[in-house]
């Protein structure tokens, strides 16, 4: 079960490169690999949404590790109890935009079938 699971995410991973759903592709800032995926168990205790990467997360391709994801681990998981390796983390934008994401598009509708397939 868990080797569909990231089967399917693998190709979610592949859509999402060639997506032009929104305008929101016209603004990447990193054109040669910008898109940062979710990352964690795929068997989760718990999900996690973000809005979007930011510098650190671009770079490295993970979802909250910059400062949002010191105060992310340090405060918010280890308050509740849980590790990094519990939870499930991903955004609702999946790069790193030349904008502000809101002045673009209203992420929240435009990447939901992503999002919904990245969280079920």
């Amino acid at each position: 079960m868990i080797s569909e699971k990231v089967k399917v995410l693998e190709e979610l991973k592949q859509q999402c490169y060639s997506c032009t759903a929104c305008t929101l592709h016209k603004n990447i800032v990193d054109d040669r690999d910008p898109h940062v995926f979710a990352y964690g168990n795929v068997n989760p205790v718990l999900a996690v949404v973000a809005m979007n990467p930011g510098v650190d997360e671009t770079k490295k391709k993970r979802p909250l590790i910059g400062a949002s994801g010191i105060f992310y681990e340090n405060e918010i998981l280890k308050g509740i109890g849980l590790t990094r390796k519990q939870v499930y983390t991903t955004n609702v934008v999946r790069f790193l935009s030349t904008r502000k994401v809101l002045d673009i598009v209203d992420p929240s509708i435009s990447n939901t079938s992503f999002l919904y397939h990245f969280i079920c």
